[in-house]
């Protein structure tokens, strides 16, 4: 098992609400996201995983488990409709949400991110350290389009029975993941 885990969260949460895991939370406005020593395993969700794979200083066997990423770059006003729309037909707790006082700068943030084409970074990981997590009912963010990716790239794909939302059973499967190797 490894020693140095840590979370990165999705859009506009922090990473108390998802687990036992110490959380980089990149979406508070003062946070300083800097680590001392680099992780044995980063844990990200949706677009956490994006910045957790661009930015964080990690070493050749660092793992990453990436919970219903967005893989490909597309335009903002598709994500904004995606986004009304899962929360039309997932929801998301107010409770979830960052301070406002935190807004602004976590928006400026997801308009950088969402220009990232991830798919690119990933492939530079050893597939012996990546694992993707996705919730078979996401058809918002980490849609059908990651599926069909993952299988051109051969890519390590695990399918949950989830949607977007983080649940009981992708919890289960990130702790499977941490407690054994990933192929």
């Amino acid at each position: 098992m490894a020693n140095n885990i840590i979370f990165v969260p999705g859009t506009l949460t922090q990473g108390h609400l998802y687990g036992p895991w110490p959380a980089v939370d990149i979406w508070l406005k003062h946070n300083q996201a800097t680590l001392t020593n680099p992780p044995d395993i980063v844990i990200a969700y949706s677009l956490g995983a994006t910045w957790a794979v661009t930015n964080l200083k990690i070493t050749p066997a660092t793992k990453f488990i990436l919970i219903n990423p967005l893989l490909i770059k597309k335009p903002w006003p598709i994500i904004l409709f995606n986004w009304f729309k899962y929360l039309n037909q997932e929801g998301f707790k107010e409770s979830q949400f960052i301070k406002q006082e935190h807004w602004w700068s976590s928006l400026k943030l997801v308009f950088k991110l969402i220009k990232i084409d991830l798919l690119p970074e990933l492939i530079k990981i050893p597939k012996s350290n990546l694992l993707i997590i996705k919730g078979e009912d996401d058809s918002f963010f980490c849609d059908q389009t990651v599926k069909t990716l993952a299988e051109r790239y051969n890519l390590p794909l695990k399918l949950v029975k989830a949607g977007h939302n983080w649940n009981a059973n992708i919890f289960e499967q990130v702790q499977a993941a941490i407690n054994k190797p990933f192929n």
